[in-house]
């Protein structure tokens, strides 16, 4: 998705005149843009406009907070509407802080295809479809089993496998997540592999229409 025309900092720019001015017309209108801003970048999720966003957010919110949520001695807002922009402002923050954090099916592809153990680790796993000891893990990888641990804590804190102790060794599986990354480098792999060239017979005849061997068929026609 696209900035918008004028950029973020302008957007900004304004709400933080409107408040300095108390004007809700130029507030209203900065909001309303904003929200726009907001709505087409979570949808496509954006992430680069999506990170600038939430930091504007977060300073925007932190500065201007205390002059919108003012009270008068009776505690009630003295700006009543900017107090319910600044709380949709707050639930975008909040959405895009998730979606930042968030990675699509695709970045997890990408993440586990720049490492090879990593890999062959959730490849191995999706095959056998079944729980493996980390031991055996470790040797079908062909690593050491400190390797394959270090990958493995970092595959269990993405929410791609499962592990339970026994021992000194322990019992892999692959999340639901896991498993969908897993058949997608599994198709990935099998999509990569060159289809076969099929074999070519050929029958070699005599003048009567019958099989002969092909040194025969050679023979024959030299005489």
């Amino acid at each position: 998705m696209d900035k918008p025309k004028g950029g973020i900092d302008k957007i900004f720019e304004s709400l933080y005149q409107a408040i300095r001015e108390r004007d809700l017309r130029v507030l209203r209108e900065a909001f309303y843009t904003l929200e726009n801003v907001c709505r087409r970048n979570i949808f496509g999720v954006n992430k680069e406009v999506l990170k600038e966003l939430y930091d504007k957010l977060n300073v925007f919110m932190l500065e201007s907070r205390a002059i919108i949520v003012r009270s008068n001695a009776i505690g009630e807002s003295e700006w009543p509407e900017a107090c319910m922009m600044m709380g949709g402002i707050q639930v975008f923050r909040d959405l895009i802080g998730e979606l930042i954090l968030t990675e699509t099916h695709q970045e997890i592809i990408d993440k586990v295809m720049r490492s090879k153990i990593e890999k062959e680790i959730i490849t191995i796993l999706a095959q056998k479809d079944e729980f493996i000891l980390s031991g055996e893990l470790a040797n079908l990888v062909g690593k050491r089993q400190n390797s394959v641990t270090n990958r493995l804590y970092e595959l269990e804190s993405r929410g791609l496998i499962l592990r339970a102790k026994r021992g000194k060794n322990s019992f892999i599986y692959l999340t639901e997540k896991g498993k969908s990354i897993g058949k997608t480098l599994i198709e990935k792999e099998e999509s990569n592999v060159p289809p076969k060239v099929p074999t070519v017979v050929v029958l070699y005849k005599n003048l009567d229409g019958e099989p002969v061997d092909r040194d025969e068929y050679a023979f024959a026609g030299r005489g």
